[in-house]
């Protein structure tokens, strides 16, 4: 067999499950043997079709393609281009200078070189602040498209943008500023 009819057969055999036995079930009246049929076809579903979704979420299950994480492990990965315009830099010069210290240390905490993308009360602990501090600071950077976030309610993790990466680096710019004048 090859990996093509492998694929339709699972896909198949996901799709009888799904309909098959949850109504076989659903007839008997046994509500939890259908779901956890309807919640076994998902999962084979998902799976097969993974490379075709995004996120499928339902019967508490929850299946997401990790594009954005990729993303953003490229992005810390990847050297950043030189601008030559001085537009652009004036304008991240501006809105470093329009930052607060809790979100400057927010930002840092991001950039920290162990991880990519960080959870809520690993920041809080960096920045020792409180979780709803960090929270309602990082809906703000995220709203400036500084940060940005993946996974669900329980799980959401935070990583810089391009954008927020440029910001850390003018922070880094003035602190070794700072240290030459010394």
């Amino acid at each position: 067999m090859n990996k093509s009819s492998n694929k339709k057969n699972i896909e198949y055999t996901s799709f009888a499950v799904l309909l098959g036995f949850s109504t076989f079930f659903g007839f008997l009246e046994n509500s939890s043997a259908m779901g956890l049929s309807i919640l076994a076809g998902s999962i084979g579903l998902a799976f097969v079709n993974i490379d075709k979704i995004s996120k499928f979420k339902g019967a508490g299950f929850e299946a997401e393609m990790r594009d954005q994480q990729i993303g953003a492990i490229i992005e810390k990965e990847t050297e950043p281009e030189k601008s030559n315009e001085n537009a652009d830099e004036t304008a991240d010069i501006k809105t470093y200078s329009e930052l607060t210290q809790v979100q400057k240390d927010v930002l840092i905490a991001l950039n920290n070189p162990n991880y990519t993308w960080r959870s809520l009360t690993g920041i809080a602990t960096d920045t020792q602040r409180t979780t709803n501090t960090i929270y309602q600071t990082l809906k703000y950077l995220m709203d400036n498209s500084l940060v940005q976030s993946s996974g669900g309610h329980k799980s959401l993790k935070w990583a810089l943008t391009i954008e927020g990466r440029k910001i850390i680096s003018i922070l880094q710019d003035n602190e070794k500023n700072s240290v030459e004048q010394y």
